[in-house]
């Protein structure tokens, strides 16, 4: 179990979730930026993506701002390299100090299954892996309220996400 930081996982969970995530993250590029490995995505591209995939509607003011987050070589857009290694910095990241915004979208996509709503069930398994089962529950409360049933939808799960690294 990790001593330092708010993630309390075990290293087999942090493998797991670091696997699943990595696995899925070229598919996941590839939807955003609609051109396979070689293309970039800027947030017009992460824009559609939210709307189409997540049914989610973000301005793109919020867009450019996640964009900009990530964008290492400052071209207002993001490459595969820059995508990817932004992700094994967050998964990496026992502090919540990388930023956040792209990575959650990415762990809502996985976790979803791109269906634009995480099951309560998803939901908890998320948590588990990523905060450990110590601080799950607490995490859950805190970030989520009660069980409602009905799952958590993208805007959610980011002011959820938010509330449990505060």
């Amino acid at each position: 179990m990790r001593k330092h930081g708010i993630y309390m996982s075990t290293p087999e969970e942090t493998r797991y979730l670091s696997d699943l995530v990595l696995s899925q993250l070229p598919a996941i590029f590839g939807r955003i930026a609609a051109g396979g490995p070689s293309s970039k995505f800027n947030p017009e591209d992460l824009q559609r993506y939210l709307q189409t995939h997540l049914d989610h509607t973000a301005s793109i003011a919020s867009t450019t701002e996640a964009v900009w987050e990530i964008d290492d070589d400052h071209d207002g857009k993001i490459s595969w390299d820059e995508f990817r290694t932004a992700m094994v910095r967050c998964l990496q990241d026992q502090h919540a100090r990388e930023p956040q915004q792209v990575f959650n979208v990415v762990l809502f996509s996985v976790f979803s299954g791109g269906i634009g709503v995480l099951s309560q069930q998803s939901l908890k398994g998320l948590l588990n892996l990523r905060f450990g089962k110590e601080l799950a529950e607490d995490k859950l409360t805190k970030g989520f309220g009660r069980d409602k049933g009905t799952g958590v939808r993208l805007d959610e799960f980011i002011h959820g996400m938010s509330s449990c690294i505060a």
